[in-house]
């Protein structure tokens, strides 16, 4: 509700008709001539002091919405500073994700390669002749292992958040 009261009192109508009635009041109280009128005569004390009050009043809504605006600025600032941030970890993140990507393709292309000679020799042997030894088996049980193996470098539970 403060919050409010402040908004419009800091507005730029209340600051517009408070600034009115200081010049009104100094007007009056102030100029001689003015205060030779016998209609305005008797208020010439009361305008000294409203002038006054009117003053100080335009002063405190002045200095408020300076101290506030400048709290405000002083929060987007802040804001953008962390969302800068947010985007260099991002791109960060995905700079990250490329070169993982291309590593594991070039992986990829190397067991490929591997497996494409392994089945060319094995094209190349006799069809009736099994000519599967130890070395075989092994080989193809080291290529399986190796394409199921995880990453050990980044495991899933240290994953940076976004």
């Amino acid at each position: 509700m403060s919050g409010l009261f402040w908004d419009i009192a800091t507005s730029d109508v209340a600051l517009a008709i408070v600034a009115a009635i200081l010049v009104a009041s100094f007007i009056v109280s102030r100029i001689p001539f003015v205060s030779m009128i016998p209609a305005i005569a008797p208020y010439v004390v009361l305008a000294g002091f409203v002038t006054y009050l009117a003053l100080a009043g335009l002063s405190l809504c002045v200095g408020y919405r300076l101290s506030d605006e400048r709290a405000a600025m002083r929060q987007l600032k802040v804001d953008l500073a962390w969302r800068e941030n947010e985007l260099e970890q991002q791109k960060a993140t995905a700079e990250d994700k490329e070169r993982l990507a291309n590593e594991k393709a070039a992986e990829a292309e190397e067991l490929k390669g591997k497996v494409d000679e392994y089945e060319q020799r094995l094209a190349a042997q006799p069809v009736g002749d099994c000519g599967l030894d130890d070395g075989d088996l092994d080989g193809l049980r080291a290529l399986r292992r190796r394409a199921k193996q995880p990453d050990s470098r980044y495991s899933p539970g240290l994953r940076r958040s976004r």
